[in-house]
């Protein structure tokens, strides 16, 4: 007994419940990876997105065969019926979106472990461990961003509109 006061034996006064579980059963219940949780069945995150990588490639033809539809269906811009063409437009930007955050996911996955591989040999020759903090990974990702538009020639452009951008919001203040 756990407890002094429960009784030595169960009751015959509660009705026993029809169904018994004789035998105990694995519950085996099968998951779609894609909506688990945990990420992936063996390895994380990184293991799943280097299974499902041909999604990505599919990702990245969507939008081509939306805009290029088959001849009895024109292409969204020349869409007369208005409920189709928004529904149209609606996909295409979720698509545009979602290729344009998966880029950024893997450009900062390569800042990270372009950063990881750097401490690794540092720590190896003796340097204390330093891990990244949310705020240092923003920093280095403004750089690497800076510095490809650097590369790019689009500096000047870009900081020209975050100087309007800023100065919009600075006169909303006042």
């Amino acid at each position: 007994r756990a407890n002094k006061d429960r009784p030595q034996e169960m009751s015959s006064k509660r009705p026993v419940g029809r169904f018994r579980e004789v035998i105990q059963v694995p519950n085996t219940k099968s998951v779609d990876p894609r909506f688990d949780s945990s990420g992936a069945p063996g390895g994380g995150k990184d293991t799943f997105r280097r299974r499902y990588a041909f999604l990505h490639t599919l990702l990245y033809l969507a939008p081509r065969a939306l805009t290029s539809q088959p001849p009895n269906h024109p292409a969204p811009q020349k869409e007369k019926n208005p409920k189709f063409k928004a529904k149209m437009q609606a996909q295409l930007q979720r698509l545009e979106a979602q290729l344009k955050d998966e880029s950024l996911r893997r450009r900062t996955q390569a800042l990270e472990r372009e950063w990881k591989s750097k401490e690794k040999v540092a720590v190896g020759s003796g340097k204390q461990p330093y891990f990244l903090k949310a705020a240092d990974k923003k920093k280095l990702e403004l750089l690497a961003k800076y510095q490809e538009l650097k590369e790019g020639g689009k500096l000047d452009k870009f900081m020209e509109k975050r100087r309007k951008k800023n100065a919009a919001k600075d006169h909303r203040w006042v």
